[in-house]
């Protein structure tokens, strides 16, 4: 039965679909996947059906992938990919020093290879370096791969190698720690597979990214860093630097400061019950003469965090500083 399609755009579908294998990244490959998915819904098919449509004419099983690569858009992209590469690669030989130290291991993957080793089967290959090291192939007996979880003895192992957060500021950190390492040794792999971590440090890197999805935060500062990180994490899907293009996301954030600014930072009639620390209550001229010391130590604290440790409104700070500036200027 051949399934009518008058709706699906052969070739953009094509160049969609080859993204689902070829995206530079896992981000780039699911979100392929997913507009394929919907481009084929759209023209009520399948994914399966739209994907057949790919195929050609051939004595033996055609495969819808085949010289998808040698497609001219593919081809000019690679090209394209290269060039940026090249410049890459010269960046970071001169940050690190040379490739041999690019793919060093460094004391985070040393911990974790000795954590899960005892259990695993370690093989040794040749690095694009020109030096000989070692992966994980199995691990306490799953064969590592793109869909490896650990299980519950490598997943304790793993987390004891070295201490895992405990904020989600901490946890940011470190899944920045290991993207950027991944990222730049990834600069020297021309090929579409490019450069897969070690299972253990995937295993880690997941592990984090729950903590960073799931822990109820404990203050401010982390939602505040909940908040950076579905931003970073948003923008990390894509091989080159991009901008969220989110106006909901961005009213949110900013709501949020605003509400953390209100409870931070004392209300008017707040300020009149606000004590001081030797029991009394703080004048005006208190927290004028706080306002005042400290733009005078520091100036170039911004007028909300003076706002904060002086337990004034930030316009308080903001008139101090321009009647600072203007006795200052003149005087001279």
């Amino acid at each position: 039965m051949n399934v009518h399609a008058p709706n699906l755009d052969i070739e953009k579908f094509r160049k969609v679909a080859a993204l689902m294998t070829a995206g530079a990244t896992e981000g780039e490959r699911s979100a392929a996947k997913a507009r394929a998915g919907s481009m084929a819904a759209k023209a009520d098919m399948t994914l399966t059906q739209a994907m057949s449509k790919l195929d050609t004419p051939k004595t033996t099983a055609a495969n819808p992938f085949t010289d998808i690569f040698n497609d001219p858009f593919f081809k000019e992209q690679r090209t394209e990919r290269r060039r940026k590469n090249a410049i890459k690669r010269e960046r970071l030989l001169k940050e690190y020093g040379s490739i041999a130290a690019v793919f060093d291991p460094t004391p985070w993957e040393v911990a974790l290879r000795k954590a899960i080793e005892p259990f695993s089967i370690i093989m040794s290959y040749a690095c694009i370096s020109k030096v000989q090291r070692h992966y994980t192939a199995f691990m306490d007996g799953e064969q590592c791969g793109d869909f490896l979880k650990g299980t519950p003895r490598a997943c304790a192992a793993i987390a004891a190698a070295y201490p895992m957060p405990r904020t989600i500021g901490e946890a940011m950190a470190e899944v920045k720690v290991w993207n950027k390492l991944r990222w730049d040794r990834g600069v020297f792999h021309d090929d579409i597979y490019g450069y897969n971590e070690e299972p253990e440090v995937h295993v880690r890197t997941k592990m984090v990214e729950d903590f960073l999805a799931t822990a109820p935060v404990q203050n401010w500062q982390d939602l505040e860093d909940r908040f950076a990180w579905k931003k970073y994490e948003f923008e990390s899907e894509y091989l080159d630097p991009v901008v969220r293009n989110d106006p909901f996301m961005d009213r949110i954030e900013d709501d949020f400061r605003i509400l953390r600014d209100r409870a931070t930072t004392p209300t008017q009639s707040e300020e009149r019950l606000q004590p001081a620390q030797n029991g009394q209550r703080r004048t005006n001229a208190d927290k004028a003469t706080m306002v005042r010391e400290i733009l005078t130590a520091e100036p170039s604290l911004s007028d909300r965090e003076i706002s904060r440790r002086a337990g004034v409104s930030p316009q308080t700070v903001s008139n101090w500083r321009a009647r600072l500036k203007n006795d200052h200027q003149k005087g001279a």
